[in-house]
Order: structure tokens, then C-alpha cells, then sequence
């Protein structure tokens, strides 16, 4: 069986270079695969090509790496073209960070169509209600999101396993930032703050705009999506979120005098990663979820952990989360470690997530 695959943000980082990894594994050869990929579709910002035999490893090339010009299309347009000319076993992928429109473009797949669609897009998941997203997620084999969190490392399925066994969710605790996972890492190194921004800046870890990270939103979106994997009717509102830096910084819209501002919180990092280590501590930023009482609280926010626990070993851009249900206990918890970013990994993971929506999945083990 083949599976045909529509792209979303084909030309952007994460597209580009899962179109190019698609071809370099080989997942079109028939050959190496009982299941072969079939690129049918791409679509970038302004322009899209949707081809029902198959679009050519020179002609998608050629797509991905073109500049964006001038020109729109509407998500519905999109799919109606794809309705003219139908075909089986069709998952679209959304790479983008698209907000509104693929939220409703998401909700119309999987309740108006056949076909699956597998994201790495946080915006639409967290966007919609709880009972949407429980609709949507109830659907394993047609909706894929777990690359929304941890670059789709198994923090989601193990989330759904556990829900399917009936093990509740006690707490979890991890640090899903590769960029402040960098930062509080240089930061025990002995470097300042502003150096230890600039340089993850220049080695790509972060945002165009630096805020981005700092703020803490993209954490406590992941956090979100992570308790209503387990089954938890939350939404954004019910995230307590502490950014990492004082919300005056972050209200800077300029890169450049946001950038040159962060020399002023240079001693201020200091004093608390020195006064830490005198207490055998490590600054962290700290996603949590406990339930009291059957009522749920989310936080995200710097946090001073021990350095001998799982979140204060971590080092660099990895993450982890630490799960305790019923069954794991927190004495031994469900822990999980992954690089928390990475296009070679984010791409991987998406075609892990295609997989899960083959349905009639074969191995092949000739050689």
C-alpha cells in the first residue's frame, strides 16, 4: 500500500528538509519498502502543486528551495483541488506555524474527510477546545501530533498508552526547551547571560526574536497539549506561566535593543546560578502538572532543582519529561530523554508519525 502525503510548509526548515530526507532514506523506492511514500502535494506560503501521480524527487527540489514570491491560496482551495482528483491513504502534513486558518483546516480533515493529518504545528492544538482536541486525538490513526512536543520524542504515546490502560496521571514535571535548556546550561559554565543569548542566537537554538523563547509560551503550550494527551480538560488560561526574563524586556519589539538590554541582567543571572551552587542547585525552566483534589495546576516557570535530579542533570538542548502515574511511581517514574529540537530529528519523527497512520503496515526484512 502506498501512502500519499501532502506537504504544508514544504519550502520552510522543517519541509525542506523532511522533503529532502524522504528521498536520501529511500521511503519512495518500492523496493526498500512494502509501504512506499509518495509525495503528491507541496504548498508554501503563497503558492501550492498538487500532482496525483506522484511529483518528481527534481521537481519537489526544486519547489523547496524556491523563495517565496507573490501569490495566496486559501486552505479550503487547497483541499477542494485535492477532492477533484482524489486519492487513497492521503495524510497531509503541517509544518507551518500557521494559526486560525489550520486550526479550522485540522478540524476539517479529520471531521469532514478521510484522509490524516500529522503536525509539528503547536498553534492549531492548543488553539482548539479540550473536547475538540480529545476528538481529534481519539483518532490515533489519522492524527498525529506528537511532534508538537519534545520533536516527537514518545512523550505522547506513552501519554495515550497510559490513558488507554486506565493509569492515571499523578504529576509530570519536565523542561521542554532546547533554547533555555542552552541557556541555563552556559550559565553553570560560568558565562553571562546576554554572551550565552547571543551565542545560541548565532548557533540557530533560538527564535528570530529571542523573546519568543524567553517568554515561556512555547513551553506552556507543549505543557498543555501534554495534560489533555492525558485526558485533563485545560486550556491556555489555566497555565500559570513565569517567563524567564521580567515581562519589561520582553516588550521590546526591536531584536537589536532587546539583544544589547540583556547586559542588565547579567549580574542578576549570576547571583542565582552562584547562590544555587552553594546549595547544590542548577536553574532550570521548569514545566509542571499536578493534580489535588481531581483539580489540575499547570506552571511554567524558572525553578532551582537539585543537581542530582533528573531535570538538573540534563545538559545543553535536551529535554525530558518525568511522568508519575499510578503504576510509575516517584520513586520510579516514567522518564524520557530526547533532543528537544533539530531538523534532522523533527523531520524523522514526522515520518515516525507517518507510519502510525498506515493501516495496513508491512516490514520488509529482505535485503
Amino acid at each position: 500500500m502506498t501512502q500519499n502525503i501532502f506537504i504544508i510548509g514544504a519550502n520552510g526548515n522543517v519541509g525542506s528538509t523532511l522533503v529532502k530526507q524522504i528521498f536520501s532514506s529511500g521511503d519512495t523506492n518500492p523496493k526498500l519498502h512494502v509501504n512506499p511514500t509518495k509525495i503528491v502535494g507541496l504548498a508554501s506560503i503563497n503558492e501550492y502543486l498538487y500532482k496525483p501521480e506522484g511529483i518528481s524527487k527534481e521537481e519537489c527540489y526544486t519547489f523547496v528551495d524556491k523563495k517565496a514570491g507573490e501569490g495566496s491560496y486559501e486552505l479550503d482551495e487547497l483541499l477542494k483541488t485535492v477532492e477533484e482528483k482524489p486519492v487513497e491513504n492521503l495524510t497531509f502534513i503541517d509544518v507551518t506555524a500557521a494559526k486560525e486558518p489550520m486550526k479550522r483546516f485540522h478540524l476539517k480533515i479529520i471531521n469532514d474527510t478521510p484522509y490524516g493529518i500529522v503536525t509539528s504545528n503547536k498553534n492549531p492544538v492548543t488553539m482548539i477546545t479540550s473536547q475538540e482536541f480529545f476528538k481529534l486525538a481519539s483518532h490515533t490513526n489519522r492524527y498525529g501530533f506528537r511532534c508538537s512536543v519534545m520533536a516527537g520524542a514518545n512523550a505522547i504515546d506513552e501519554l495515550l498508552d497510559f490513558k488507554d490502560l486506565g493509569d492515571q496521571i499523578v504529576g509530570i514535571e519536565g523542561c521542554f526547551s532546547g533554547t533555555l535548556g542552552y541557556l541555563c546550561s552556559k550559565l553553570q559554565e560560568g558565562k553571562t547571560f546576554s554572551s550565552s543569548v547571543i551565542e545560541a542566537k548565532k548557533e540557530g537554538y533560538t527564535e528570530p526574536h529571542p523573546r519568543d523563547d524567553l517568554s515561556g509560551e512555547d513551553v506552556a503550550k507543549k505543557l498543555l497539549i501534554l495534560a489533555r494527551t492525558a485526558g485533563i480538560e485545560v486550556d491556555m488560561k489555566d497555565v500559570q506561566r513565569v517567563p524567564f526574563i521580567s515581562q519589561e524586556y520582553l516588550d521590546s519589539p526591536n531584536v537589536d535593543n532587546f539583544m544589547s538590554d540583556l547586559s542588565k541582567l547579567d549580574s542578576y543571572f549570576n547571583e542565582i546560578v552562584e547562590q544555587a551552587k552553594k546549595e547544590g542547585k542548577v536553574l532550570r525552566y521548569v514545566a509542571s502538572l499536578s493534580i489535588n483534589n481531581g483539580v489540575p495546576k499547570l506552571n511554567v516557570g524558572p525553578k532551582l532543582v537539585s543537581e542530582l535530579s533528573p531535570l538538573g542533570m540534563l545538559s545543553g538542548t535536551l529535554n525530558k519529561i518525568v511522568i508519575e502515574t499510578q503504576t510509575y511511581t516517584k520513586e520510579k517514574p516514567c522518564i524520557i530523554e530526547a533532543p528537544g529540537a533539530g531538523l534532522a530529528v523533527t523531520a524523522q519523527n514526522i515520518r515516525r508519525d507517518l507510519l502510525k497512520q498506515l493501516r495496513e503496515r508491512k516490514v520488509s526484512f529482505e535485503k
